[in-house]
């Protein structure tokens, strides 16, 4: 019976060493809920682009701009309630 006992209570002893040895895992970073600098730098280019192309005419970069600025306001909801952006996207 002792044969049996003492390589268990080893292998058990082994793992609490390891177990607590264990290098803890970093802290996860979260994004920020608002804007990030990038992306109010991104959205002020877009817009100065979007006005900038309705008085040159150009609708090419109107619809670019019009399309920064959808991304930059779903990548910013998202961050803020993803449920919000699985809803709109399923509708």
């Amino acid at each position: 019976m002792r044969k049996i006992i003492c390589p268990a209570l080893i292998a058990a002893a082994a793992c609490a060493l390891l177990a607590g040895c264990a290098q803890p895992a970093p802290p996860v970073q979260a994004l920020p809920l608002g804007a990030t600098p990038q992306e109010v730098v991104d959205y002020a280019r877009a817009q100065v682009q979007y006005r900038s192309a309705l008085a040159s005419g150009n609708d090419d970069v109107v619809m670019q701009a019009a399309n920064t600025f959808s991304t930059i306001s779903q990548e910013i909801l998202s961050r803020q309630d993803p449920r919000l952006f699985d809803a709109r996207m399923v509708m």
